[in-house]
């Protein structure tokens, strides 16, 4: 006790449960008590924990420091890397996760989940970045990826190939914000690109995708609607305002979905919130 002369090491290892670790190291220290007590030596060895005799057992001896080989290789020169090098290398590396994650949660308010998903991969990471340099809206590329192309992404490694290019992506993002395709359609749109380089404006137009916003076909879809259902506007407007979803319903159905539900929302809401109009 209190001496500055280290003991002879033995090292314990191959323990798998921390409880076997806490009963290798009791046994040890009583094995090793017991030696010294009657003038034997502890011999420099590995050794592992039988639980079954609770005792530890020699698996290898090493004698000597060089068993561990704590020597240089003569093969092996030394390495020097220049401090140019080292900031040059520094200076080429991505952002790392750390950094993105206060960039993605302090500057961009994305929620944890849609971080989460980004930085699942440094390729996701990357297009995310793409689109964004490209003038694409955070929230809205965040929430795509995190919903419809993260899971058609292959991996390779550090390596990612991506279902859509970081320019189509954006594209389909400004058609949603525009009001000229509605998040369906641009879902039905991205199955569509998947794997190809086609314009998404151009192959919109081939599937006859494209959300009407113009309110005039809208609102006459909607009286023609109102006028049909006289029952259900009388029973929205004795207090069963859930109704709201079956007269959207009815227009999406009139218009073959095109209709901007937003613009069909309000539409209906000044129709039916107004006694006298039709009913």
């Amino acid at each position: 006790m209190g001496s500055e002369i280290l003991g002879t090491r033995v090292e314990l290892k191959n323990l798998n449960s921390f409880r076997f670790v806490e009963r290798a190291v009791k046994v040890e220290v009583e094995r090793q008590k017991a030696l010294l007590a009657r003038g034997d030596r502890v011999v420099q060895e590995t050794r592992g924990y039988d639980e079954t005799t609770d005792s530890t057992v020699p698996l290898r001896s090493k004698e000597e420091a060089h068993d561990y080989r704590y020597f240089p290789d003569p093969d092996l020169p030394v390495l020097r890397a220049p401090a140019a090098l080292v900031e040059a290398v520094r200076a080429a590396l991505p952002p790392l996760p750390d950094a993105l994650r206060a960039t993605y949660t302090k500057e961009l308010a994305l929620a944890p989940d849609r971080v989460a998903v980004l930085l699942q991969h440094p390729g996701l990471a990357a297009f995310f970045a793409a689109c964004l340099a490209l003038g694409a809206e955070p929230q809205a590329t965040a929430n795509f990826i995190a919903s419809d192309i993260v899971r058609d992404v292959q991996y390779t490694g550090l390596s990612a190939r991506l279902p859509l290019q970081p320019g189509q992506l954006t594209e389909v993002l400004a058609m949603i914000a525009s009001g000229s395709l509605s998040l369906a359609q641009a879902k039905t749109l991205y199955v569509a690109l998947r794997g190809t380089d086609r314009a998404p404006g151009e192959l919109a137009s081939e599937l006859g995708l494209s959300q009407l916003s113009d309110e005039g076909p809208i609102r006459a879809a909607v009286e023609e609607v109102v006028t049909a259902h006289a029952s259900q506007v009388a029973a929205y407007r004795s207090g069963k305002t859930a109704l709201l979803g079956f007269f959207v319903g009815k227009v999406m159905a009139a218009t073959q979905k095109r209709a901007n539900p937003e613009v069909a929302n309000r539409l209906l809401r000044e129709l039916l919130d107004t006694p006298g109009e039709p009913s």
